[in-house]
């Protein structure tokens, strides 16, 4: 639209106008447009006014304004750029997008970004447009651990083996997880947790640890294997008898005697029947919490000491008569 300087009031009846360089003006500028308006009048003197006239540039309307759209966006993290970009920017204007002091509107990453659009309008008649926000949020992914799990698993103890326990099907464990273990290998009996620990990326949500436990039971140590009478007969000899059990190095047997009248006898020399108590522990050279006894056998017996027959076959016992001779 134009827009003119002109003369106001009355001019005398045959008095010319004239505007050397126009008096119409359309575009906006900075400083008023200077505009010279001569009046000629026959018989009389020239005459020169001069005037301002100022265009000042417009805002784009509301209506244009408002269609501009700039707005928050989310997406997941996948590996590749994520934007946002302002729609409906009129025609004669461009945006320059900054992520901070970047120059752009793309990032990678997991975050949350500020975005700052700047717009520059080339038609000189309208101011230019206020800088446009928005939020570009990348959120982090998450690693999907299918079929990985973390199983309780019980063992038998071995002297020198320390089991282990450890994730079940690592194969579909990410490359870029890093997996670390507490507590999962252990030797001696007992029962421990052990605790799987996922390291990730930036980009990636935590994965929370697993836990399983790891039991080691005592090995078995069979007694099956001694063997004994349980009534043993020997003849006295004046030296201290034993009752005879024959077991293995790893079981320590210890027999304890009783006479006739119940009194315990530290090693029974005397003729006579003992009645004799047993006991079955672990040998002393094992770790006695890493084994246990079983199919353990009868804890009692009985010795008997014989009295020992005296050879008298070298003695000569006859019969002789005499006659008294007072």
């Amino acid at each position: 639209k134009s827009h003119n300087l002109s003369v106001e009031g009355p001019l005398p009846e045959g008095t010319n106008i004239y505007f050397p360089q126009g008096n119409s003006f359309t575009a906006a500028s900075e400083v008023p447009y200077n505009v010279k308006c001569i009046l000629t009048k026959e018989g009389y003197k020239t005459k020169e006014l001069t005037g301002k006239l100022t265009i000042t540039k417009s805002d784009y309307s509301k209506e244009i304004l408002d269609q501009i759209e700039f707005n928050d966006t989310e997406f997941t993290y996948d590996g590749t750029e994520k934007k946002i970009e302002a729609k409906n920017i009129p025609q004669d204007c461009s945006v320059d997008y900054y992520i901070g002091k970047i120059h752009g509107n793309s990032m990678v990453n997991a975050g949350i970004y500020k975005v700052t659009g700047v717009i520059t309008c080339s038609n000189p008649n309208y101011n230019q447009i206020p800088n446009i926000e928005a939020t570009l949020t990348i959120n982090k992914a998450r690693y999907e651990l299918n079929d990985v799990t973390f199983d309780d698993a019980t063992y038998s103890y071995e002297p020198g083996v320390k089991h282990t326990l450890l994730l079940s099907n690592t194969k579909n464990i990410p490359n870029n997880v890093k997996v670390t273990y507490e507590n999962n290998v252990h030797e001696d009996v007992g029962e421990y947790e052990a605790v799987a620990r996922f390291e990730v990326d930036s980009n990636h949500e935590s994965i929370e640890p697993m836990t399983a436990v790891l039991t080691v039971i005592p090995k078995e140590l069979d007694l099956n294997v001694i063997d004994f009478k349980k009534i043993q007969n020997v003849t006295f000899d004046g030296t201290s008898k034993n009752f005879e059990i024959d077991a293995p190095t790893y079981v320590k047997v210890t027999k304890k005697y009783f006479d006739s009248k119940n009194i315990e006898v530290s090693e029974p020399v005397d003729a006579g029947t003992y009645q004799v108590k047993i006991s079955y522990e672990i040998s002393d050279s094992l770790k006695k919490e890493n084994y246990k006894l079983i199919n353990i056998p009868s804890n009692s017996g009985i010795l008997i000491i014989q009295k020992k027959i005296l050879d008298l076959s070298h003695l000569n016992f006859k019969s002789d008569s005499y006659c008294y001779d007072g």
